[in-house]
């Protein structure tokens, strides 16, 4: 198990619900996003301190997490 963000607990290649995406942690120091509302993925390196470095994601047209990720103030266009 490995502590990420602010997040929680994760083990490897067991996928985990956080609300706007489903999350994969895995063996390579990675962690996986699948956005929930359109399945559009992002992929990107895990720091030694548990941090997720940020990736670039582009939701598909009419993706329904959208504006649930503006009314909480996070940045949709970042994962």
């Amino acid at each position: 198990m490995k502590r990420v963000d602010h997040t929680g607990l994760f083990r490897v290649g067991v996928p985990t619900d956080i609300g706007w995406a489903i999350v994969v942690l895995h063996d390579d120091h990675t962690l996986t996003r699948t956005c929930k509302g359109c399945g559009v993925e992002a992929r990107s390196a895990i720091g030694p301190a548990g941090r997720v470095d940020e990736a670039r994601i582009h939701h598909r047209a009419g993706c329904t997490v959208i504006d649930r990720l503006e009314r909480i103030s996070n940045d949709p266009r970042n994962s």
